[in-house]
Parts: C-alpha cells; structure tokens; sequence
C-alpha cells in the first residue's frame, strides 16, 4: 500500500504562509493553514528535506534496497530523480554549495554522499547502527550523524 505525504505543506512552510480564514486549526493569531495537493511519495516516508537548489528530496523506508530517495520539483511536485542503494533512507542533509547530499541509512548504519545533481552515489562511510538525524556544519567539513 503505497502511503501519500503532503508535499504542499513543505513548500507552504518554505514561502510565506497563506492566511486563510476557517480553515485548519492554528495557534491564536497565526496565519490558517491549507491543504494545496499531496502526491504519492513512495512507501513509508520518513521525512522531507528541500535541497539549496529547491527542489524536494522524501526518504521513504518502505522500499529497501531501490527508489530509497525520490527527488520532485516543488512547483509542479513532480518527480525527477531517485537515489537507489541497499537499504533503508530516514534522513537527507546538504553541504553548503548545494552539490552533495548525505542520506542516513538506518539498516545498514551508514550514511550515503550522493550527487545532488545527478542522484549518483558517490560512496558511503559506516557511522554506526540505526543512524537517522544528519548535519553538515557550516564549514562543509564535517557531517554529523545521531
């Protein structure tokens, strides 16, 4: 059974909230929410992260082993890219320049460095068992993993 994720909620949330009165429940004096469209997002997603570039990268844990990562384009939430490896995908973290993509893999305890611009991936470094949150500091130079 493939599980749908509300990508419009993201790309609300990255531009200035719509105001929209009666509709969603809000804290008191901030901006309604709306549903905009949701898209299908593979199976089991976990989370969403949009890249330097825009675009929308879901970790889906549902499907090991290929498609762990599907990458849309947050206008048309269309999809455009994958990223396959063995394994399950929970969390996507960027480098500052925007080129490379790190994905935790939570089955087989490592993260993935990935072309942000291809989907290709590069190589992966063991971190330890089940990692999931990922950070790159601002420097570039180092990549954290909880």
């Amino acid at each position: 059974m493939k599980r749908r994720v509300f990508l419009g909620a993201l790309a609300a949330s990255v531009l200035p909230a719509v105001a929209h009165a009666g509709r969603g429940r809000t804290a008191e004096g901030a901006p309604a929410l709306r549903h905009d469209r949701s898209v299908p997002t593979g199976l089991y997603p976990k989370s969403v992260t949009r890249a330097p570039d825009g675009r929308l990268w879901v970790c889906h844990f549902g499907r090991p082993d290929a498609d762990n990562v599907w990458v849309f384009e947050p206008e048309r939430l269309e999809r455009v890219g994958a990223v396959h490896f063995e394994g399950n995908a929970v969390e996507t973290a960027f480098d500052p320049a925007g080129t490379r993509a790190y994905v935790s893999n939570f089955r087989r305890g490592t993260v993935h460095a990935i072309d942000a611009r291809d989907h290709r991936e590069l190589g992966a470094v063991w971190v330890g068992p089940h990692p999931k949150g990922l950070l790159v500091s601002p420097s570039g130079h180092r990549l954290y993993a909880a």
